[in-house]
């Protein structure tokens, strides 16, 4: 009742000793059919002022159950980007769901259920040698298990509040499993780099459930992909396979990425993360939204500044390019990362070189925009038309013609391009490539390396300067066959 009054202005009392008058007279299912006839009369602006205070009396009912709402989580709802993810939710609830059912298809290694003995179609090598949840890898299953052990763990720890309501709100899921490294390198081949060809940095920062196996697999991927394609890599099964058609100029690759490891808290609070990351287009570039942050988010994205400032500082003398590669919530992580180190005086002459040789490439990105591509040389963005997270970010504006070739509606994916900003209008257009026929989000079982994969949403017709330098070819993403 005490919601009632604070609808209509009517004490409780009153109106409770209104409403028992009247389901006298009526009856309580008259009485329930008449408040179901005024609610479907009411205002659209009525119904919405309606359920609103209906949400804030729940929460103020589970705070005081569970203690108070960490700040993550009341940036998350306080985030203006986020009205319009929580309108597309309940216009399309259904595309989560599905999302999380594709999620799990790598699971199964492509295999069909009329399979007598589990082997893999042909051609699933190239998405299995990086699959997530590729369950026959040990580690594989070590990540898993992390996972859902860091689920439990965050929600114990919420749990914890009820008894305890002057703690502070623990966002640090970490296992007795896991390793002190932040950031680490794989090395592929001792060549010497040709003269004639531009010498790189290569870094990559993964997303949300990260876990280090992922992370290694994901640099592995890379260093597959775009490296040496004449010498024989292992795959997760320690086989080696040769790959790519070969290249004359393989010597000049360069043969070491670093991977960022950005270790997740679980997927319940990188999740919250992720959502009050996500800025909206009337936020000053240089000055995030803040709200509380998971700390291994925090050193992930100071480690990842401090080598994009060390790599910038050396490329003062050699002029190395250096190519950024990041994946889901690595990508935000990466748009703070650049934001602070080209909104810190103390490094202002580090600008010029993120201008010309700082090439920035993402994946999944759930970014609400990104105006940071004015500080770089070049960024490319790819995404998979059925991911989610894409959809939410970079795909946000992007639409498809049911019965026809891609239409795009704004793929500029920058609030100051949009409104033609003219310190933008100089700078090259960032470039946004889809693949109409993939699902999933993971980066290193559902996320093609392959040109002929995408299609540019700018034009059309554009092609990806980093994909153009793959040098392993593989096909589609199989689907399962029944095996004779």
């Amino acid at each position: 009742m005490d919601l009632v009054k604070k609808i209509i202005g009517i004490p409780g009392e009153v109106t409770k000793a209104g409403a028992n008058v009247a389901m006298t007279f009526v009856g309580a299912n008259s009485f329930l059919e008449i408040a179901e006839s005024a609610f479907l009369r009411a205002t659209q602006m009525a119904v919405l002022k309606f359920v609103g205070i209906i949400t804030k009396t729940i929460i103020g009912a589970m705070v005081g159950y569970v203690g108070p709402i960490p700040s993550i989580w009341k940036a998350m709802l306080d985030n203006p980007a986020n009205e319009e993810l929580f309108k597309y939710l309940k216009r399309n609830w259904w595309e989560p769901a599905t999302f999380l059912v594709d999620l799990l298809d790598p699971m199964k290694r492509f295999v069909s259920a009329e399979s007598p003995d589990g082997t893999p179609v042909s051609g699933a090598d190239a998405w299995n040698d990086y699959s997530e949840l590729d369950l026959h890898q040990p580690m594989n299953r070590h990540a898993v298990f992390s996972q859902v052990q860091r689920f439990f763990k965050s929600v114990i720890e919420i749990l914890k509040q009820k008894d305890d309501k002057d703690s502070k709100f623990v966002m640090d899921i970490s296992l007795d499993s896991d390793g002190q490294e932040t950031l680490w390198g794989t090395t592929g081949l001792k060549r010497k780099e040709d003269p004639n060809q531009q010498p790189e940095t290569w870094l990559f920062v993964n997303g949300i459930a990260g876990e280090f196996y992922w992370n290694r697999l994901s640099v592995n991927k890379l260093r597959d992909f775009f490296f040496d394609p004449d010498t024989p890599s292992t795959n997760a099964n320690g086989t080696a396979h040769a790959h790519g058609n070969g290249s004359t100029d393989a010597a000049s690759r360069r043969t070491e990425i670093k991977g960022i490891f950005n270790r997740s808290d679980g997927i319940l609070w990188d999740l919250i993360e992720c959502g009050g990351e996500r800025r909206p287009e009337t936020a000053p570039v240089s000055k995030p939204r803040p709200f509380e942050r998971t700390k291994s988010s925090t050193t992930a994205q100071h480690q990842l500044a401090k080598e994009l400032r060390a790599a910038l500082t050396a490329s003062k003398t050699t002029r190395k390019h250096i190519v950024m590669v990041a994946h889901s919530q690595g990508c935000l992580l990466l748009r703070l990362a650049l934001e602070q180190i080209y909104s810190d005086p103390q490094h202002a002459d580090l600008r010029a070189p993120m201008a010309s040789l700082l090439h920035v490439y993402t994946f999944g990105n759930p970014a609400y925009d990104w105006d940071v591509h004015a500080y770089t040389a070049s960024t490319e963005h790819f995404a998979n038309a059925a991911d989610f997270v894409a959809v939410l970010g970079v795909l946000r504006l992007y639409k498809r013609n049911a019965d026809g070739p891609a239409k795009t509606v704004d793929v500029t994916y920058c609030s100051r391009c949009r409104v033609g900003d003219p310190d933008h209008e100089r700078l090259p257009t960032q470039k946004v490539f889809v693949n109409e026929t993939q699902t999933g989000h993971l980066f290193g079982s559902q996320y093609s390396l392959q040109q002929k994969d995408y299609v540019c949403a700018n034009d059309g017709q554009s092609k990806s300067k980093l994909l153009a330098r793959a040098r392993r070819n593989v096909g589609p993403q199989p689907q399962p066959q029944a095996r004779s």
